[in-house]
Protein backbone atom coordinates (compact mmCIF):
# COMPACT_ATOMS: atom_id res chain seq x y z
CA UNK A 1 0.00 0.00 0.00
CA UNK A 2 1.23 3.14 -0.79
CA UNK A 3 1.34 6.21 1.60
CA UNK A 4 -1.38 7.91 -0.90
CA UNK A 5 -3.46 4.88 -0.44
CA UNK A 6 -3.18 4.58 3.20
CA UNK A 7 -4.50 8.85 3.05
CA UNK A 8 -7.43 7.69 1.06
CA UNK A 9 -8.21 4.77 2.64
CA UNK A 10 -8.02 6.21 6.26
CA UNK A 11 -11.03 8.78 5.13
CA UNK A 12 -12.85 5.75 3.72
CA UNK A 13 -12.49 3.86 7.06
CA UNK A 14 -11.07 0.79 5.22
CA UNK A 15 -7.60 0.65 6.73
CA UNK A 16 -6.55 -2.92 8.34
CA UNK A 17 -6.90 -3.39 11.57
CA UNK A 18 -2.81 -4.73 10.95
CA UNK A 19 -0.42 -2.79 9.59
CA UNK A 20 3.19 -2.29 9.43
CA UNK A 21 4.69 0.89 8.00
CA UNK A 22 8.45 1.28 6.65
CA UNK A 23 8.91 4.95 7.52
CA UNK A 24 11.99 7.01 8.42
CA UNK A 25 9.82 9.96 8.99
CA UNK A 26 8.71 11.23 12.27
CA UNK A 27 6.62 13.76 10.85
CA UNK A 28 4.59 11.68 8.85
CA UNK A 29 4.06 8.99 11.36
CA UNK A 30 2.72 11.64 13.77
CA UNK A 31 0.69 13.16 10.85
CA UNK A 32 -1.11 9.54 9.82
CA UNK A 33 -1.69 8.35 13.59
CA UNK A 34 -3.43 11.22 14.47
CA UNK A 35 -5.62 11.15 11.23
CA UNK A 36 -6.51 7.57 12.40
CA UNK A 37 -7.03 8.67 16.02
CA UNK A 38 -9.28 11.34 14.67
CA UNK A 39 -11.27 9.36 12.27
CA UNK A 40 -11.67 5.94 14.27
CA UNK A 41 -11.77 8.02 17.65
CA UNK A 42 -9.45 6.23 19.00
CA UNK A 43 -7.13 5.72 21.81
CA UNK A 44 -3.32 5.75 20.92
CA UNK A 45 -1.46 3.01 23.76
CA UNK A 46 2.34 2.99 22.72
CA UNK A 47 4.38 -0.36 23.03
CA UNK A 48 8.01 -0.55 23.65
CA UNK A 49 8.82 -4.26 23.98
CA UNK A 50 7.76 -7.16 22.16
CA UNK A 51 6.62 -8.65 25.34
CA UNK A 52 3.48 -5.84 25.23
CA UNK A 53 2.25 -7.72 22.48
CA UNK A 54 0.31 -9.97 25.14
CA UNK A 55 -1.96 -6.88 26.00
CA UNK A 56 -2.92 -7.18 22.09
CA UNK A 57 -3.72 -10.59 22.27
CA UNK A 58 -5.91 -10.09 25.54
CA UNK A 59 -7.21 -7.03 25.17
CA UNK A 60 -10.88 -7.18 25.33
CA UNK A 61 -11.94 -3.55 25.27
CA UNK A 62 -12.14 -1.48 21.99
CA UNK A 63 -11.19 1.85 20.63
CA UNK A 64 -7.53 1.35 20.90
CA UNK A 65 -4.34 2.03 18.36
CA UNK A 66 -1.62 -0.42 19.95
CA UNK A 67 1.66 1.31 17.95
CA UNK A 68 4.88 0.17 18.32
CA UNK A 69 8.41 1.39 16.72
CA UNK A 70 11.05 -0.94 16.48
CA UNK A 71 14.16 -1.46 14.72
CA UNK A 72 12.65 -4.50 13.19
CA UNK A 73 9.84 -7.25 13.10
CA UNK A 74 10.97 -9.40 15.41
CA UNK A 75 8.57 -12.02 16.26
CA UNK A 76 5.90 -10.19 13.85
CA UNK A 77 4.63 -12.31 10.76
CA UNK A 78 1.30 -12.46 11.18
CA UNK A 79 -1.04 -10.21 12.11
CA UNK A 80 -2.45 -10.62 15.74
CA UNK A 81 -5.84 -11.46 17.26
CA UNK A 82 -7.26 -8.26 17.86
CA UNK A 83 -10.55 -7.06 19.04
CA UNK A 84 -13.44 -5.48 16.68
CA UNK A 85 -12.60 -2.00 17.18
CA UNK A 86 -8.91 -2.27 17.98
CA UNK A 87 -5.91 -1.73 15.69
CA UNK A 88 -2.06 -2.45 15.89
CA UNK A 89 0.55 -0.65 13.92
CA UNK A 90 3.96 -2.06 13.76
CA UNK A 91 7.06 0.98 12.17
CA UNK A 92 10.03 0.34 11.56
CA UNK A 93 12.56 1.77 9.23
CA UNK A 94 13.92 -0.96 6.55
CA UNK A 95 11.84 -4.11 5.87
CA UNK A 96 13.69 -6.96 3.62
CA UNK A 97 11.80 -7.74 0.35
CA UNK A 98 10.98 -11.34 1.75
CA UNK A 99 8.69 -9.72 4.59
CA UNK A 100 7.46 -6.88 2.23
CA UNK A 101 5.92 -9.69 0.04
CA UNK A 102 4.54 -11.84 3.10
CA UNK A 103 2.58 -8.75 4.51
CA UNK A 104 0.93 -8.10 1.16
CA UNK A 105 -1.98 -4.80 1.72
CA UNK A 106 -0.82 -4.54 5.33
CA UNK A 107 2.24 -3.04 4.34
CA UNK A 108 2.66 0.71 4.25
CA UNK A 109 6.08 2.10 2.86
CA UNK A 110 5.83 5.88 3.63
CA UNK A 111 8.01 8.24 1.47
CA UNK A 112 11.76 8.45 2.22
CA UNK A 113 11.88 11.71 1.14
CA UNK A 114 15.21 13.55 0.55
CA UNK A 115 15.94 16.45 -2.44
CA UNK A 116 14.91 14.45 -5.59
CA UNK A 117 11.56 13.14 -4.27
CA UNK A 118 9.77 16.29 -2.76
CA UNK A 119 7.76 17.01 -6.00
CA UNK A 120 5.98 13.94 -6.01
CA UNK A 121 5.04 13.87 -2.34
CA UNK A 122 3.87 17.63 -3.00
CA UNK A 123 1.90 16.18 -5.92
CA UNK A 124 -0.19 13.00 -3.95
CA UNK A 125 -0.59 16.25 -1.22
CA UNK A 126 -2.08 19.14 -3.36
CA UNK A 127 -4.06 19.17 -6.16
CA UNK A 128 -0.75 19.85 -8.66
CA UNK A 129 0.10 18.38 -11.26
CA UNK A 130 3.46 16.99 -11.87
CA UNK A 131 4.96 19.87 -13.10
CA UNK A 132 4.04 22.18 -11.24
CA UNK A 133 4.96 20.48 -7.79
CA UNK A 134 8.26 20.23 -9.14
CA UNK A 135 8.33 23.73 -9.64
CA UNK A 136 7.06 24.48 -6.06
CA UNK A 137 9.53 22.33 -5.00
CA UNK A 138 12.54 23.82 -6.56
CA UNK A 139 11.07 27.36 -4.90
CA UNK A 140 11.02 26.36 -1.46
CA UNK A 141 14.90 24.73 -2.16
CA UNK A 142 13.59 21.29 -2.02
CA UNK A 143 12.77 21.39 1.46
CA UNK A 144 9.81 19.20 2.28
CA UNK A 145 8.42 21.28 5.79
CA UNK A 146 9.12 24.50 4.40
CA UNK A 147 7.14 23.51 1.05
CA UNK A 148 3.93 22.03 2.68
CA UNK A 149 4.42 25.40 5.03
CA UNK A 150 3.87 27.44 1.88
CA UNK A 151 1.39 25.50 0.34
CA UNK A 152 -0.93 24.93 3.46
CA UNK A 153 -0.64 29.33 3.38
CA UNK A 154 -2.02 29.16 0.10
CA UNK A 155 -4.74 26.91 0.88
CA UNK A 156 -5.94 28.61 3.62
CA UNK A 157 -6.89 31.41 0.84
CA UNK A 158 -10.76 31.57 -0.56
CA UNK A 159 -10.46 30.71 -4.14
CA UNK A 160 -9.04 28.15 -6.94
CA UNK A 161 -5.48 26.58 -5.23
CA UNK A 162 -3.57 27.27 -8.29
CA UNK A 163 -5.29 30.79 -8.91
CA UNK A 164 -4.28 32.15 -5.55
CA UNK A 165 -0.22 30.02 -6.31
CA UNK A 166 -0.38 31.97 -9.72
CA UNK A 167 -1.24 35.17 -8.08
CA UNK A 168 1.61 34.71 -5.55
CA UNK A 169 3.89 33.79 -7.25
CA UNK A 170 3.30 36.92 -9.95
CA UNK A 171 2.98 34.29 -12.73
CA UNK A 172 1.36 30.94 -14.19
CA UNK A 173 2.88 27.95 -12.32
CA UNK A 174 2.62 26.03 -14.97
CA UNK A 175 5.78 28.66 -16.82
CA UNK A 176 7.07 30.64 -14.19
CA UNK A 177 10.64 30.96 -13.70
CA UNK A 178 11.50 31.25 -10.69
CA UNK A 179 12.69 34.74 -9.90
CA UNK A 180 11.73 34.99 -6.36
CA UNK A 181 11.08 33.38 -3.02
CA UNK A 182 7.94 35.27 -1.92
CA UNK A 183 7.36 32.43 1.18
CA UNK A 184 10.73 33.16 2.04
CA UNK A 185 10.44 36.92 2.89
CA UNK A 186 7.20 35.90 4.63
CA UNK A 187 9.09 34.05 7.40
CA UNK A 188 11.68 36.48 7.26
CA UNK A 189 9.56 39.50 8.20
CA UNK A 190 7.75 37.19 10.66
CA UNK A 191 10.53 36.28 12.66
CA UNK A 192 12.08 39.90 12.17
CA UNK A 193 15.45 38.99 9.94
CA UNK A 194 18.66 41.13 8.84
CA UNK A 195 18.05 39.44 5.79
CA UNK A 196 14.72 40.68 5.09
CA UNK A 197 15.78 44.39 3.67
CA UNK A 198 17.97 42.75 0.83
CA UNK A 199 15.34 40.22 0.07
CA UNK A 200 12.76 43.50 0.15
CA UNK A 201 14.40 45.23 -2.98
CA UNK A 202 14.53 41.68 -4.86
CA UNK A 203 11.21 41.26 -3.98
CA UNK A 204 9.97 44.57 -5.50
CA UNK A 205 12.79 44.09 -8.46
CA UNK A 206 10.97 41.04 -9.46
CA UNK A 207 7.41 43.25 -9.86
CA UNK A 208 5.55 40.74 -7.32
CA UNK A 209 2.07 40.81 -5.73
CA UNK A 210 2.23 42.92 -3.28
CA UNK A 211 -1.09 42.27 -2.18
CA UNK A 212 -0.96 38.54 -2.43
CA UNK A 213 2.09 38.88 -0.07
CA UNK A 214 0.29 41.29 2.74
CA UNK A 215 -2.54 38.68 2.61
CA UNK A 216 0.07 35.41 3.35
CA UNK A 217 1.57 37.52 5.90
CA UNK A 218 -1.74 38.13 7.48
CA UNK A 219 -2.68 34.20 7.26
CA UNK A 220 0.64 33.59 8.45
CA UNK A 221 0.24 35.90 11.83
CA UNK A 222 -3.41 34.69 12.24
CA UNK A 223 -2.19 31.07 12.21
CA UNK A 224 0.48 31.50 14.62
CA UNK A 225 -1.76 33.02 16.70
CA UNK A 226 -4.52 30.38 16.48
CA UNK A 227 -2.17 27.63 17.15
CA UNK A 228 -1.10 30.15 20.02
CA UNK A 229 -4.55 30.23 21.79
CA UNK A 230 -4.76 26.43 21.80
CA UNK A 231 -4.30 24.79 25.52
CA UNK A 232 -3.73 21.87 23.35
CA UNK A 233 -0.34 19.68 22.87
CA UNK A 234 -1.51 17.12 20.51
CA UNK A 235 -1.63 17.97 17.01
CA UNK A 236 -5.00 16.43 16.01
CA UNK A 237 -6.38 18.50 18.69
CA UNK A 238 -4.85 21.45 17.67
CA UNK A 239 -6.45 20.87 14.18
CA UNK A 240 -10.38 20.11 15.60
CA UNK A 241 -10.54 23.18 17.42
CA UNK A 242 -8.81 25.65 14.29
CA UNK A 243 -9.08 23.65 11.09
CA UNK A 244 -5.13 24.54 10.19
CA UNK A 245 -3.92 21.32 8.42
CA UNK A 246 -1.95 19.22 10.73
CA UNK A 247 1.24 19.58 7.92
CA UNK A 248 0.87 23.28 8.63
CA UNK A 249 0.93 22.99 12.21
CA UNK A 250 4.09 21.20 12.65
CA UNK A 251 5.66 23.40 10.08
CA UNK A 252 4.28 26.47 12.05
CA UNK A 253 6.35 25.36 14.78
CA UNK A 254 9.13 23.97 13.49
CA UNK A 255 9.71 28.07 11.80
CA UNK A 256 8.37 29.80 14.30
CA UNK A 257 8.99 29.75 18.32
CA UNK A 258 5.61 30.60 18.97
CA UNK A 259 6.27 31.47 21.84
CA UNK A 260 8.19 34.98 20.81
CA UNK A 261 5.09 36.48 20.04
CA UNK A 262 2.23 37.62 22.43
CA UNK A 263 -1.11 36.93 21.47
CA UNK A 264 -1.72 41.34 21.13
CA UNK A 265 1.18 41.57 19.53
CA UNK A 266 -0.17 39.10 16.66
CA UNK A 267 -3.51 40.35 16.50
CA UNK A 268 -2.15 43.92 15.80
CA UNK A 269 -0.11 42.59 13.01
CA UNK A 270 -3.42 40.97 11.33
CA UNK A 271 -5.25 44.24 11.87
CA UNK A 272 -2.40 45.69 10.30
CA UNK A 273 -2.28 44.05 7.84
CA UNK A 274 -5.96 44.54 7.06
CA UNK A 275 -5.87 48.04 7.04
CA UNK A 276 -3.09 47.88 4.53
CA UNK A 277 -5.14 45.82 1.77
CA UNK A 278 -7.97 48.24 2.74
CA UNK A 279 -5.59 51.31 2.59
CA UNK A 280 -4.31 50.42 -1.34
CA UNK A 281 -7.58 49.82 -2.60
CA UNK A 282 -8.74 53.02 -0.87
CA UNK A 283 -5.85 54.44 -2.68
CA UNK A 284 -4.60 55.87 1.34
CA UNK A 285 -1.09 54.12 0.10
CA UNK A 286 0.73 53.11 -3.00
CA UNK A 287 1.45 49.24 -3.16
CA UNK A 288 5.08 50.49 -2.52
CA UNK A 289 4.48 51.93 0.97
CA UNK A 290 2.15 49.67 1.78
CA UNK A 291 4.71 46.50 1.16
CA UNK A 292 7.41 48.20 2.92
CA UNK A 293 5.16 49.27 6.57
CA UNK A 294 3.97 45.62 6.40
CA UNK A 295 7.94 44.48 6.68
CA UNK A 296 9.09 47.24 9.57
CA UNK A 297 6.03 48.33 11.74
Amino acid sequence: MTQAELKNRIVEKSIPHFMVWESRSKYFNDLYINKIKEVYNLEVVFLYEFEEIVQIHKATFDGKLFVMFNNSLGPIKNAPELAPRNFFIVIVENIGQGLKNSFGDKLVSFYDFDKTNVGSLLKDMYPLNSRQAEKISELCNNDIYKSILELDKVSMLKGNFVDNLNMLTGEDIMDFSIKFDVFGLVNMVVNKSSNAIDEMQEFLSADQNIIGFITLLYHTYKNILQIKEQPYYDVADIEKCTGIKSGMIYAIKKNYNINNFSVDYLENKMFFCSSLIKGIKDGIYTEEEAFYYSCFI
